[in-house]
């Protein structure tokens, strides 16, 4: 007997009609239309079972419908796709084809959470605009004016778009902390009340001014959760690493004076050989 394959969407509202068909010609996933098992596997004229569709044609109806799905199709229920095998030794069937490896139902955007904590220990709202989700990862696109006053673009994605929250306020870096910064901060009765009272140390001005800046290789290699956890609990680690980003920024200012003082002289160097040249001629 030839192999017979089904293609089925376990999660289908409709328990009954939820094996998959088409007629021809295909055009995609919107070609499809639900039918009773009896639909897809029957007797031919000579008595003998057969399927509707080869499992090419299965393979592909499954993988047409996941990537609806993750396209942004509303009927999340496509995703649960699968091709089946009939085994007349036990009138059984096995899943043999989930869809391509990786390939999930899509969130959407009432996967926001409300608030989120920052790497601060702050709870802030999270932003409702701004994300997009593209072929293959979410993007968030966002601008604001630092502390400078010097416009900041931001551009940050994830294959998750909880992920892409957890990155966005989680990060280290200190152009992504200062957006978070200005979003909205939580409203008190949402945020999430700790397990256990933690009670902090003060430290005295002794004691912060002993602390040496954190080594800023060391806080490169830092995961985000140890020193989300660290700067909530740790003053002294605060002032270690507010130490570190003073004597950061003094060395890209020192560098951007010397850059600027380099290209006045090249400008300055320039205008006189211009000059001296224009005397050889007799100016």
């Amino acid at each position: 007997m030839a192999e017979l394959y089904v293609t089925e969407f376990p999660e289908a509202p409709d328990e009954e009609r939820r094996f998959a068909t088409f007629g021809n010609p295909y055009s995609g996933f919107q070609s499809i239309h639900f039918v009773p098992l009896n639909k897809v596997i029957f007797r031919d004229g000579n008595g003998n079972l057969t399927c509707a569709k080869p499992l090419s044609w299965c393979r592909r109806m499954v993988d047409d419908c996941r990537k609806a799905v993750v396209d942004g199709w509303s009927q999340k229920w496509l995703a649960s796709a699968r091709v089946l095998k009939y085994l007349s030794a036990t009138n059984s069937f096995e899943v043999v084809y989930s869809g391509p490896e990786g390939v999930k139902p899509a969130e959407d955007l009432s996967a926001i959470p409300k608030i989120a904590q920052a790497a601060d220990g702050r709870w802030h709202v999270v932003p409702t605009t701004g994300f997009t989700r593209g072929q293959r990862e979410w993007n968030y696109k966002h601008a604001f004016m630092d502390s400078r006053g010097e416009p900041r673009p931001i551009h940050l994605t994830y294959p998750t778009l909880r992920g892409l929250i957890q990155l966005m306020f989680d990060s280290t870096f200190p152009v992504h902390q200062e957006m978070v910064a200005q979003f909205p901060l939580a409203a008190p009765a949402d945020i999430p009340q700790p397990p256990a009272p933690v009670v902090e140390h003060v430290p005295t001005e002794r004691e912060l001014a002993a602390v040496k800046p954190f080594p800023v290789d060391e806080y490169n290699k830092m995961p985000a959760e140890e020193y989300k956890r660290r700067h909530i609990l740790d003053p002294l680690f605060r002032e270690a690493i507010t130490k570190m980003w003073d004597i950061e920024n003094r060395a890209k200012a020192e560098f951007a004076r010397k850059e600027a003082a380099e290209a006045e002289q090249t400008s300055l160097n320039e205008m006189r050989k211009k000059l001296e040249g224009n005397a050889n001629v007799g100016w």
